[in-house]
């Protein structure tokens, strides 16, 4: 590959220069996914893992992996904050996933961090966010829709267990540990830091793109949320609950 020199040594510092270049040459790829590194003294990353909707095990197996490696890193450098709010996060994402993206096909989640930063990405080909939410919306466009989905209570599950704080206890983690969420669905894009929320106009997506960055210098959980204090609901997340439901 024909790349800067930089850019090179971070993918082959993962293990995703062989793959990479397996993908470009079109041979098999199951040996250079074995290279795939995980976790490393300063940093990790969790390689591209794919949500098999039917499959009750892949959702565990992918939220033990992330848990698992997280946890093992950060409690390496005495950081239990930080796993604490990244589990909710991890746990929040996925079952925002099984929730809306119910024709999907191809959900693909992947992670990395440093002691003080946290990154993850999980992008399906389902139904949109903004359509699941729309029957119950009474935003009448779809840059409302997409707006307001991280406002506290908005649920397109409101007969159930889904109380609709997933996505609005993401961004208030977001905004209390200075970072930032992105959500890309069916068209436009959402954008919310401590400062501001936007939603343009972008290119189009058919389902949903969900990235969280969380800066962990100084790590706050839920518990030091002023709005959180104010409105604290158990938060409960059973995977074998979301599988039933789903069946």
């Amino acid at each position: 590959m024909n790349l800067p020199k930089s850019l090179e040594n971070e993918f082959n510092r993962f293990g995703l220069g062989h793959l990479i270049s397996a993908h470009i040459r079109g041979i098999d790829t199951h040996e250079a996914y074995g290279e795939l590194k995980q976790v490393e003294d300063n940093s990790f990353f969790i390689y591209p893992q794919q949500l098999v909707r039917k499959e009750e095990t892949s959702l565990e197996n992918t939220k033990l992996l992330f848990i698992d490696t997280i946890s093992t890193f950060y409690n390496k450098h005495n950081n239990e904050r930080a796993c604490e709010i990244i589990s909710t996060c991890v746990g929040e994402l996925i079952m925002n996933f099984w929730a809306h993206a119910t024709d999907d096909t191809d959900t693909i989640v992947t992670a990395k961090g440093t002691k003080n930063s946290f990154t993850i990405v999980i992008a399906d080909n389902g139904q949109g966010i903004i359509s699941t939410l729309l029957p119950f919306s009474s935003a009448n466009n779809k840059r409302l829709i997409l707006h307001k989905c991280i406002e506290r209570g908005i649920s397109s599950k409101k007969q159930s267990y889904h109380m609709g704080y997933g996505l609005y206890y993401i961004s208030e983690l977001a905004k209390a540990n200075k970072g930032t969420l992105d959500i890309w669905s069916e068209g436009y894009h959402l954008h919310a830091n401590k400062s501001s929320t936007s939603t343009t106009k972008t290119g189009y997506w058919k389902g949903t793109i969900t990235e969280l960055n969380l800066n962990l210098l100084k790590p706050r959980g839920l518990t030091k949320i002023d709005q959180y204090k104010r409105f604290k609901p158990t938060i409960k997340i059973n995977f074998g609950e979301l599988h039933a439901e789903n069946n």
